[in-house]
């Protein structure tokens, strides 16, 4: 099921026609190919790299649920507070991880936080240019 899907979904953005059967096995072979690979990974890297993207994601949606708040003109706050945490905790991470760039926890705390300062700092332009001005 997971395969289809991944084939369905590959079919929509890419347009390819699943009509034929040969057009099946265009995006099937490339994506069968990508998981052999993938298994041949060990699985608690393969795991700790998820768990990672799956946490990133949370962050971006959260900063996107923020961003919709805020314009419009509800109490984003409940999505900034949990958004600027996750930014922290998902890029300092991947600075401080072993299976991301390895840097000493001091060095990566501090990465991480620039981040999440970058971050919060991009929020307050973007909201001064965008939410004030039409209130």
């Amino acid at each position: 099921t997971a395969f289809r899907s991944a084939r369905l979904i590959a079919s929509d953005f890419l347009h390819i026609k699943q009509n034929k059967v040969y057009k099946r096995l265009i995006l099937s072979i490339p994506l069968f190919l990508v998981a052999f690979i993938l298994m041949m990974i060990n699985f608690d890297v393969l795991w700790r790299y998820f768990a990672w993207t799956n946490q990133t994601l949370s962050a971006f949606t959260l900063w996107a649920i923020t961003a919709w708040l805020a314009r419009h003109q509800k109490i984003f706050y409940v999505g900034l507070v949990p958004a600027l945490w996750m930014t922290m905790v998902c890029s300092s991470y991947i600075l401080v991880a072993p299976e991301g760039f390895q840097l000493q926890a001091w060095i990566g705390y501090l990465g991480g936080g620039l981040v999440t300062l970058f971050c919060l700092s991009y929020f307050i332009w973007w909201y001064r240019k965008n939410v004030e001005v039409k209130r």
